[in-house]
Order: C-alpha cells, then sequence, then structure tokens
C-alpha cells in the first residue's frame, strides 16, 4: 500500500536515481503486484464458488478434451495439470475456469 510506495520512493532515490525515476519505477511495480496477486485470488475465490454452487462434475466427466489441444501444441501441458489437480480440488465450473486455474497454479509454483 502507501508505505511500500513510500519505502520504494525512498530506496530508489537513496541508490541515486531521480524522483521521475522512482515515481516510475513504484508505479510499475505497484502495477505488477495488483495484476499478479489481485487478479491469482480474485480467481481462485470466484471459479472455487462457481464450482460448488453449479453441478461441475457432471460438465467436467463430459468436456471435450479437443478445446485445449492447440495450447498444448505451445508446449503448456493442461491436460496434466488438470488431471494432477482434479481429484486434489473438487469441482469445477467450465473449461475456461480450468484453464485460467490450472495455469495461475502453474505461476504459482514457479514462483514459490
Amino acid at each position: 500500500g502507501v508505505f511500500g510506495f513510500a519505502y520504494v520512493v525512498v530506496l530508489t532515490d537513496w541508490i541515486g536515481l531521480s524522483l521521475s525515476n522512482a515515481l516510475l519505477v513504484a508505479n510499475l511495480l505497484a502495477v505488477w503486484y495488483w495484476w499478479t496477486f489481485w487478479h491469482f485470488l480474485h480467481d481462485e475465490c470466484t471459479h472455487v464458488g462457481a464450482g460448488e454452487r453449479q453441478g461441475a462434475g457432471e460438465e467436467r466427466r463430459l468436456r471435450p478434451r479437443e478445446d485445449i489441444s492447440s495450447l498444448s501444441e505451445r508446449g503448456v501441458e493442461l491436460h496434466l495439470l488438470q488431471d494432477g489437480n482434479d481429484e486434489e480440488e473438487g469441482e469445477r465450473s467450465s473449461d475456461g475456469d480450468n484453464i485460467s486455474r490450472s495455469v495461475s497454479r502453474l505461476f504459482a509454483k514457479m514462483k514459490g
């Protein structure tokens, strides 16, 4: 929040960057934090809730595998991610949610 912003400004100013560059760096960091963490948390919460409200189990069993094949050709093995995580996490709401959850989980594993 505000403390992180002030900390970045003071730190970059101390290193020797001008104030405008410090503000630019702080803005870029703020946007990056907002994009990654807010969207990751938002997706996790809303998709789990949606999956439990709808009867997502039937949709998951019936869904075609071809809709993800173009992504798999690019080297993103979403089939493996989905199959490995279905048992742990329970219900899903739709194909798009499955893909976004798998991708966000992959990024979380890469980060941590």
